[in-house]
């Protein structure tokens, strides 16, 4: 049990190291809506491990990735949202470092 405990550990540890070198920068369309699905002016934040971004919606943004997942918070009034959905991409996206 030790060593799966250990093993999972390092795995944990090392995995961003080795899956992603170097930043990549993806641009995003961020669009929101409420539950009829009638969009929305908001006032978004975005937080990752390296970046925090400050934004309204709707727009089109572009985010400079690292290994690591992101959220996105956007606030209306009085309605909050963190919940989202990723369209599938049109094109084939090609990662190059910069």
């Amino acid at each position: 049990m030790r060593i799966l405990v250990f093993f999972l550990v390092v795995l944990l540890i090392t995995g961003c190291r080795d899956a992603v070198s170097g930043s990549y920068e993806f641009p995003m369309q961020i669009n929101t809506f409420n539950k009829y699905n009638d969009p929305l002016g908001s006032s978004c934040k975005l937080y990752s491990s390296e970046t925090r971004m400050e934004f309204t919606s709707p727009s089109k943004i572009r985010y400079q990735a690292n290994c690591g997942p992101i959220n996105i918070i956007c606030k209306t009034g009085t309605l909050v949202g963190e919940y989202g959905y990723m369209p599938e991409a049109e094109e084939a996206i090609n990662l190059i470092p910069f």
